[in-house]
């Protein structure tokens, strides 16, 4: 039961992390394709680069708020003290997990299900 939630955290993670709000933002302001422009990066620092800074600011912000969203949901599933993985002869305690189930945002910050991976 809690190696399903463990994995449950752990998707939902990666889906928030694959949120590509610097794509977003900039194809719904100014049409273009923020992977076609300066660096190619889909980051708050290109887009400060073709867009200007508010809109850097608004990236870099929402992008850190997808960060804080999945430590808070995280927090909220696993919150017991004694939620304990037993894997084998090894034992992930709470801390553990949270900070493996926190990692998976920064996975699907780097490889965006919803831009191929890439």
């Amino acid at each position: 039961m809690k190696l399903g939630m463990f994995i449950m955290v752990c998707v939902i993670n990666y889906i928030i992390g694959s949120i590509p709000f610097a794509y977003i933002i900039t194809l719904k302001a100014s049409g273009k394709d923020i992977r076609q422009e300066g660096s190619g990066n889909v980051g708050a620092t290109n887009v400060f680069r073709v867009m200007g800074i508010l809109w850097g600011l608004l990236v870099f912000f929402l992008d850190a708020g997808k960060g804080w969203l999945a430590v808070k949901f995280s927090q909220f599933i696993i919150n017991e003290k004694d939620f304990t993985i037993q894997l084998s002869n090894i034992t992930l305690n709470h801390k553990i997990i949270l900070i493996c189930a926190v990692l998976w945002v920064v996975l699907g910050h780097i490889f965006p299900i919803f831009l191929g991976f890439r």
